[in-house]
C-alpha cells in the first residue's frame, strides 16, 4: 500500500492530524505536518480530520462527502431510540422470497464491510458472493455434515448437539423438502481472510455485523451460517468450491435476501449481565 502524503501547499499547520494520530507518527515542522511512514498503519484518521484535505494515501483519491455548509464532513447519525428499536427488531431470517437482490444493494452491503474497522487497520477482509456454484457448495457441505453425524465414534465435542440436525438437514435436502443450509436465499456472502491473521474472526465478525445492518436497512434479511465453517473444517475441499484461495480461511458466512416472513415484535432476551467495578 502507498504511503501517506502531506500536500505542504494545502497544509495550514493546524495540528489536528498530529493530535489524532494513534501511533504518534505525525509531527509539525516549520508549521507544516510531516508523517513518519515507518510507524504509520495508514488508518486514515489524518485524512478524515484534515479540514484542508491536505493528506492523501499515495495515488488513492480521498472520498468526498456532501456537506451542509456548516463545515461538517460526516454523515448524520440516526436517532438513538430509533436505532435501538431497529436493532431489537433484527431477526435471523430463514424464509426468503424468490426474488433476486439488486446489484447496487449488494454493492452497498460490501461497502459496509469494506468500511468496517480491522485490527491494526490491516484490512485483510475479503468478500466472496456465491452465485453460480451455490448448489455445489451447499451439497458438499450438507453431505460432509451428514458424514460427521453418521460417524458415531467421532467425538464432536460441543457440536454433539448437532448430530440430529445435520441428519435432518441431509434428509430434507435429498427429499427436496427444504434447504436447511442456505434456506434458498438468493445470495451467500463469505468474509474470508489470511490463515495467518489471528484476528480474522474478530475482523470478520465486526464486518458481518455492519453488513447485516446495511442489509436490514435495505429491506433485506440475513442469517449467519456457522455450519459452513464447520463443514469446511471437516473437509477442506469445500473451501476451493467456495472460491477461497490457498492460505485463506472463512471467518463468517451469511445468506441474504428479501424476507418471506414478517415479525410483529422483538423476541425476548435475558436481562443484560453487567458488572460495575
Amino acid at each position: 500500500m502507498a504511503n501517506m502524503l502531506v500536500n505542504k501547499e494545502k497544509c495550514v499547520g493546524c495540528g489536528l492530524c498530529a493530535r489524532d494520530c494513534l501511533r504518534n507518527t505525525i509531527f509539525m515542522r516549520d508549521g507544516k505536518a510531516e508523517i513518519d511512514v515507518s510507524g504509520c498503519i495508514k488508518c486514515g484518521h489524518c485524512i478524515a480530520v484534515c479540514p484542508q484535505d491536505a493528506v492523501t494515501l499515495g495515488s488513492i483519491e480521498n472520498t468526498q462527502w456532501d456537506t451542509d455548509g456548516s463545515g461538517a464532513k460526516r454523515g448524520g447519525a440516526p436517532e438513538a431510540a430509533d436505532f435501538l428499536d431497529f436493532l431489537k427488531f433484527r431477526r435471523s431470517i430463514r424464509q426468503y422470497k424468490k426474488q433476486e437482490i439488486e446489484p447496487e444493494k449488494l454493492e452497498m452491503i460490501i461497502e459496509a464491510g469494506r468500511y468496517s474497522p480491522t485490527a491494526g487497520n490491516r484490512q485483510q477482509n475479503r468478500f466472496i458472493i456465491l452465485k453460480e456454484n451455490v448448489d455445489q457448495v451447499r451439497e458438499a457441505a450438507i453431505k460432509t455434515l451428514k458424514g460427521a453425524a453418521d460417524d458415531k465414534p467421532r467425538d464432536l465435542g460441543e457440536r454433539e448437539i448437532y448430530r440430529k440436525s445435520w441428519a435432518r438437514m441431509y434428509d430434507d435436502y435429498t427429499a427436496g423438502r427444504r434447504d436447511r443450509m442456505f434456506f434458498d436465499a438468493p445470495a451467500v456472502i463469505l468474509i474470508v481472510s489470511d490463515e495467518s491473521n489471528h484476528y480474522a474472526e474478530i475482523d470478520g465478525g465486526i464486518a458481518a455485523s455492519r453488513m447485516e445492518l446495511q442489509a436490514n436497512a435495505l429491506g433485506l434479511g440475513v442469517c449467519y451460517i456457522g455450519f459452513l465453517n464447520t463443514a469446511m473444517e471437516f473437509d477442506g475441499r469445500i473451501k476451493e468450491l467456495a472460491g477461497l484461495k490457498e492460505g485463506e480461511k472463512l471467518a463468517v458466512a451469511f445468506v441474504t435476501g428479501y424476507p418471506d416472513v414478517e415479525y410483529q415484535r422483538p423476541a425476548p432476551r435475558k436481562p443484560a449481565n453487567v458488572r460495575k467495578l
